[in-house]
């Protein structure tokens, strides 16, 4: 399966921007809401790098036709095949996730995709 780096022709790169989010705070966990917060809050700050994702224009209008051809289909679809969908790409994600925090795993995802190619070349 090609990514859609391929697909759609794209040139990433690190970016000097950096990006930073808060996760959400439950007040009512803080009693004194001065300086435990603001030290809790300073804490928790989550900091990720940005990227830089080049392509061409018309590959980026195609990327953006195929993105709305997919919300339509999944919008027609009955409310089965669009939980299916849903659960299939949530199902990913999680996986993706799981990929990210545990290297070994990753390794595993990589052979078996490589695996994978080689035998799926065989049936093309």
């Amino acid at each position: 399966m090609k990514s859609l780096k391929d697909i759609y022709h794209m040139h990433i790169e690190p970016s000097s921007k950096k990006f930073y989010h808060l996760p959400p705070i439950n007040y009512n966990t803080y009693t004194n809401m001065s300086t435990n917060m603001s030290k809790s809050m300073n804490d928790s700050i989550i900091h990720a790098r940005g990227i830089q994702i080049d392509l061409a224009e018309d590959d980026f209008d195609r990327l953006q036709a195929d993105i709305a051809s997919y919300q339509s289909n999944v919008n027609e679809k009955s409310t089965y095949n669009s939980n299916y969908l849903s659960n299939i790409y949530l199902n990913n994600l999680r996986e993706e996730r799981i990929r990210q925090r545990n290297p070994t795993v990753a390794i595993a995802y990589e052979k078996y995709q490589s695996l994978l190619n080689l035998v799926n070349s065989a049936y093309d």
